[in-house]
């Protein structure tokens, strides 16, 4: 079984970076809220595929890179500095390539000013590549409390940017600004904060195992995003910017969460799964507990916010917005799935199997894009609905290994994320029916809510569900910390 001293950095990392999380994620809703209001959907449409090139590049830049450097075992000052120098050479030549490219991007989508915005934005990949190696170090010594300040810190600053451009009548460019300014802050911070500077050194002998196992990596990042931008690509030149938008947005919702919560779990786990990768019954074990407490806590939330979707999208995005509400709902059933795959490829990444990660994205593009391609011609609707189909089979590829590898079927992994499916499932009928006895959004809300959560912890108490209990632990272990430190002050 896992030591003592790993359930507690365990517990540490994932108490900071959920702390970090949901301080980003209230302040990010809040800012996104005010500038939805204030902006048109247009403007997130054009955003939305600029982003589609940076995100791309951002692979290469940074995805491989980092999880290379936090993979191994024994990395050095040497091995961070060279796969920096790397990176930055490689977020340079993708720059370049954004910028001479930027006018034939803008008369394939035929939107005035895509061009300047593409070139601006880009900006961000040198950033990104010093960025990505600072929070490779941060992850690989479990500091997840400097994220915290960076996180903050960027995203507060970033936003309050975003809002003064947005009431001065720029439009898009409020984004734009939002989103570099964010990376800086970060970036900046973390220069600050943390021990780890880039030096002038390299060696190539560092280089050739980093990447022999980060190209892997990068290669089904860059497949993986590719398929999901090939959406926003469809939609956005097949459609109108307008129909993307409530798309995107639709999708942003449950995304904020589970993005967030798997991220989390996921960023904390990743560098403890490495470190047990010789004991395959550690990682087991870990794996195991990983996927059970991102279920219990990402099943609710999703069924939760597919309850109050229509309510919620009136009160805080106006009826302007109405037309997400499908899009929200169907989000919420694919991104509920997110622990299975996230669990199972943490869990062959820290193996050191980047062979079988690139072979298992392949498989899985592959049937996606085909899916997709059949689904384009009946309209963005059928679009989000074919992702259901595409998650399912997902799911199915990524715990197939695991059987051979580590002992972890599909019959276990069914059983460990049962119970809060069940508990899930019950919340989400209970406060599905409140919809139907009060016409009020605000106070229909805020009485599903409050209800959906009584039910699921009340009936997770009663039948002493392992999640609920060990969150619980780990809860009362922070609280007795904090009444000690103000003890002692």
């Amino acid at each position: 079984m896992p030591d003592i001293n790993s359930g507690n950095r365990i517990a540490s990392g994932l108490f900071w970076k959920f702390a970090e999380r949901i301080f980003a994620q209230v302040m990010t809703f809040i800012i996104s809220i005010v500038l939805a209001r204030m902006l048109l959907p247009e403007a997130y449409g054009m955003i939305a595929m600029v982003l589609i090139f940076i995100n791309i590049a951002n692979i290469f830049v940074s995805d491989g890179i980092s999880t290379a450097l936090i993979q191994k075992k024994d990395a050095n000052e040497l091995d961070f500095t060279t796969m920096f120098h790397c990176s930055f050479a490689l977020s340079i030549l993708f720059y370049l390539v954004i910028y001479l490219a930027a006018p034939a991007m803008e008369s394939f989508f035929n939107l005035n000013d895509f061009k300047i915005i593409i070139r601006v934005i880009s900006l961000q990949l040198p950033l990104s590549s010093l960025n990505s190696i600072q929070q490779a170090f941060v992850s690989r010594n479990m500091l997840f409390r400097k994220f915290f300040y960076s996180t903050v810190i960027g995203v507060a600053i970033s936003g309050l940017i975003g809002i003064v451009i947005a009431l001065s009548g720029l439009g898009v460019w409020a984004l734009v600004a939002q989103y570099l300014v964010n990376t800086f802050i970060n970036t900046i911070v973390l220069l600050i904060i943390i021990p780890w500077k880039p030096k002038l050194r390299f060696s190539t002998l560092s280089l050739k195992p980093l990447l022999s196992y980060g190209w892997k990596i990068a290669a089904g990042s860059l497949l993986n995003s590719i398929y999901l931008e090939s959406r926003t690509l469809i939609i956005g030149k097949k459609y109108s910017s307008s129909d993307l938008a409530f798309y995107n947005r639709g999708s942003q919702f449950p995304g904020l969460f589970t993005t967030n919560i798997v991220s989390t779990i996921a960023a904390v786990l990743f560098p403890v799964f490495s470190n047990h990768s010789d004991n395959l019954d550690d990682l087991k074990q870990l794996t195991r507990k990983s996927m059970r407490l991102t279920c219990y806590c990402i099943f609710p939330v999703m069924t939760g916010l597919a309850a109050v979707a229509e309510p919620m999208v009136r009160i805080l995005l106006t009826e302007k917005w109405i037309f997400c509400v499908p899009y929200l709902r169907i989000a919420c059933l694919t991104q509920a799935l997110q622990p299975v795959a996230a669990a199972n490829l943490q869990m062959i990444k820290a193996i050191g199997r980047s062979d079988l990660y690139l072979k298992m994205e392949i498989i899985k593009k592959a049937t996606g894009v085909a899916i997709i391609l059949l689904a384009m011609r009946y309209g963005v609707y059928i679009i989000a609905l074919s992702e259901i189909l595409v998650v399912i089979f997902n799911s199915i590829v990524n715990i197939y290994p695991n059987k051979r590898l580590v002992n972890y079927g599909y019959f276990e992994q069914f059983k460990d994320i049962l119970p809060s499916a069940i508990l899930s499932g019950v919340m989400g009928i209970a406060v599905f029916s409140i919809s139907f006895l009060l016409k009020s959004d605000a106070v229909t809300i805020l009485l599903q809510v409050f209800f959906g959560v009584f039910v699921f912890l009340g009936i997770s108490a009663i039948f002493q569900v392992e999640s609920f209990l060990y969150v619980l632990h780990h809860f009362q272990i922070a609280v007795g910390r904090i009444k000690r430190r103000n003890d002692f002050n």
